[in-house]
């Protein structure tokens, strides 16, 4: 994968990551980012940085 993964790249990211989460850990991290997926929280820098200036 290149190093400039961009906004599909961060998202199979994390996706991949909330593959591996233990139950207790995916219902914190859903707490966290108020019901937001893993793979969905991943892209948000890349949301604002594509966004108006």
């Amino acid at each position: 994968m290149p190093l400039d993964s961009g906004f599909k790249g961060h998202q199979l990211v994390g996706a991949v990551a909330s593959d591996h989460l233990t139950p207790e850990t995916h219902q914190a991290i859903a707490h966290l980012l108020d019901g937001a997926s893993l793979e969905n929280a991943a892209v948000f820098a890349d949301q604002i940085k594509s966004g108006p200036r």
